[in-house]
């Protein structure tokens, strides 16, 4: 799923995410519906080493309650008003 995703997209750009850090660059993770999601478990994972940040679009629910507060900080979601995909939990 989109762990999975996360996980693969990691492993495969980890170094240049880490020469542009390391470079002076802001590391920003964006993306849309599905993407969203897989992006927003992608900033959680990299924030342990960089200042990583996410926004959203029609971002699905991918993370329980305390990682969702702790993504509050560096992760912004724009949902449009009728779009029920983002406000559907599996919990």
């Amino acid at each position: 799923g989109m762990w999975d995703a996360s996980t693969f997209v990691q492993r495969e750009l980890e170094i240049p995410i880490q020469d542009l850090s390391a470079a002076g660059y802001k590391i920003m993770v964006t993306g849309h519906s599905a993407g969203a999601g897989v992006g927003a478990l992608l900033a959680l994972r990299l924030r342990h080493r960089f200042a990583a940040e996410f926004v959203g679009f029609g971002t699905p629910t991918v993370c329980n309650l305390a990682m969702a507060q702790a993504a509050e900080a560096f992760c912004i979601n724009v949902v449009n008003a009728y779009d029920a995909i983002p406000r559907i939990s599996a919990a």
